[in-house]
């Protein structure tokens, strides 16, 4: 019976300890749900978050493709003004030779006219 006797104190202490580590164990279990809990809004928060930049960045895009297609509007029809003064500069040499030639000619027939 001393057996009995000395390994009464060890059941106690084991009682107490497996008493400690059951507490423990729910006081992490509840911090464990806690924390699901937290992560659980944050992502949530961050799914909203997310929906509203990509509407925005889908805005955003919207706004500049259509700036893009002003811009290559402006830049055609500036290049093609470009192209008929291109075209027109020979035009008028050519007729600022041709009126300079001619009055050229009513100089040498008659001087007293031309002003």
């Amino acid at each position: 019976m001393a057996n009995l006797d000395s390994s009464a104190p060890t059941h106690v202490a084991i009682s107490s300890q497996i008493g400690e580590l059951t507490e423990s164990r729910q006081e992490l279990l509840t911090r464990i749900k806690g924390l699901k809990q937290d992560l659980q809004r944050w992502k949530s928060k961050i799914e909203t978050q997310a929906k509203a930049y990509r509407g925005e960045i889908f805005q955003l895009k919207v706004s500049l493709d259509a700036e893009v297609e002003n811009l290559k509007t402006e830049l055609q029809d500036l290049w093609t003004t470009l192209q008929q003064q291109q075209d027109d500069v020979p035009v008028c040499l050519i007729n600022s030779r041709m009126h300079g030639a001619s009055r050229d000619t009513k100089e040498i027939a008659n001087p007293a006219e031309i002003d």
